[in-house]
């Protein structure tokens, strides 16, 4: 008796409730589905099974055609047929599955095919988006097939052209998981697990379809941007798009994965002989993070190297800055050729003023004007002014603030603190009043105060 039962179980988990048979004819053959068939088109089924043209694909026999009243409708291997079938064992819960898996993929646009046989090899679903021609399988494992067979079976079905394989495994299988690529897994035990399985398969698709949404958004601003562009692509999904900027040559890169995109600029200092550049960075990252978020997938990111809002900012700060200094700049020469006019037309000239620098009254002059500057360029450029005065003594003259000095190299005074928020600081280091190590001060001035 304990036999027996034993028996029936076995022949049980075999059951097959295949849903796919070929309608075989001279004038073509045409796939059919149980689960998709109205009941006027099953009658036809029906009739076609019993003239001998409907054909089970993966062994070729004709099936038994079965309406039962619990189930869905389905076919069957004939008695004593199923052993000469080459398709893998399943049972009841993997054939749900699949149903249900094919029929929220085929809502999304993809064309779908269960049970498909490649070569000799069988995938219980097969989808390929109808665009471009992408296969992708999806496999359900609720049997205890060897993970030697799977594996095979992962190599055989991405040999025959799909370029995704994802599996769906029992959580806690017995046995180390097969050593496939894409692994999914589902609690057995839960009985909303058919949803689950279908709710995963839903966003692995709706991720691969906007993966390739970004990626032809992003070419066609490249195309209507006259941007030179190479689209690299793995397994036949979108990976990179590489832009190159005829202007300069560089790169920018968009790399595409399942959460979103990332983009990657060219690195570029916030210096002033880097102004033109890196606004013209800045307005192309921009444009392409404005592109790619119009097209972005539900759910999806845009990642980049820099903020493109913090380097337009930067570099707007910067020009800003330096179109003040300029200004400063000019007002400074203007008083101080004034204050020279002045003392010029004396008759004569206090023997504690050294001639070749301006009056007292000169660099009161310029202190008041430098005085109404009030951005924290100009306060810095007044600071120099203090350090130099102080470090020089008798010998200072404006023009050391815009000469280039041996303790600068090719810089001036003025190139520093014009483009350094620490300028001062670098001043005090190059001159020896600051240790270049600590940055703490190691010697005084009679009034800068360090």
């Amino acid at each position: 008796m304990v036999s027996n039962i034993a028996i029936i179980g076995f022949v049980f988990f075999r059951m097959r409730m295949p849903q796919r048979a070929t309608i075989d004819e001279e004038s073509g053959k045409q796939d059919v589905y149980a689960f998709k068939a109205s009941d006027e088109q099953w009658e036809g089924i029906i009739e076609a099974a019993e003239a001998g043209v409907l054909k089970l694909p993966c062994c070729g026999i004709v099936p038994k055609v079965r309406t039962p009243r619990d189930r869905v409708r389905h076919f069957a291997h004939p008695p004593y047929t199923l052993e000469q079938c080459s398709s893998k064992e399943a049972d009841i819960d993997r054939d749900s599955i699949v149903i249900a898996v094919a029929t929220k993929a085929e809502e999304l646009g993809w064309e779908i095919v269960t049970e498909a046989k490649l070569s000799h090899f069988f995938c219980d679903l097969a989808c390929t988006r109808p665009v471009s021609g992408l296969r992708i399988g999806f496999e359900f494992e609720t049997g205890r097939r060897p993970n030697r067979e799977l594996e095979e079976l992962d190599k055989g079905l991405t040999e025959q052209g799909l370029s995704q394989i994802h599996w769906f495994f029992k959580k806690g299988r017995k046995g180390a998981i097969p050593d496939v690529f894409y692994q999914h897994f589902y609690k057995s035990t839960d009985k909303k697990r058919v949803e689950a399985i279908v709710v995963e398969c839903e966003r692995i698709l709706l991720n691969i379809e906007g993966i390739f949404k970004s990626a032809n958004a992003t070419r066609e601003t490249c195309l209507e941007a006259g941007l030179e562009f190479e689209c690299q692509t793995q397994g036949g999904i979108p990976s990179r798009v590489t832009i190159c900027d005829p202007k300069s040559g560089e790169k920018y890169q968009v790399t595409f994965d399942t959460e979103g995109c990332k983009i990657h600029s060219p690195t570029v200092l916030c210096v002033p002989k880097n102004l033109e550049h890196g606004e013209h960075v800045a307005r192309i990252q921009k444009s392409l993070v404005e592109v790619i978020r119009k097209n972005l997938a539900a759910g999806h990111a845009i990642w980049w190297r820099g903020h493109p809002k913090l380097l337009e900012d930067s570099f707007k700060e910067l020009r800003d800055s330096i179109e003040a200094d300029e200004k400063a700049k000019q007002e400074v020469i203007a008083s101080r050729n004034s204050a020279s006019s002045t003392n010029s037309s004396q008759s004569t000239t206090s023997d504690n003023v050294h001639p070749s620098r301006p009056s007292a009254v000169a660099h009161q002059t310029v202190r008041q004007s430098d005085s109404l500057k009030t951005d924290y360029i100009s306060m810095r450029l007044q600071g120099a002014r203090c350090l130099l005065k102080d470090h020089f003594g008798e010998q200072f003259e404006e023009a050391l603030l815009y000469n280039p000095l041996p303790e600068l190299g090719s810089l001036t005074a003025y190139d520093i603190v014009s483009t350094d928020s620490q300028g001062l600081e670098t001043l005090e280091i190059r001159f020896g009043y600051r240790d270049t190590k600590t940055k703490q001060p190691i010697r005084t001035l009679p009034s800068y105060t360090l």
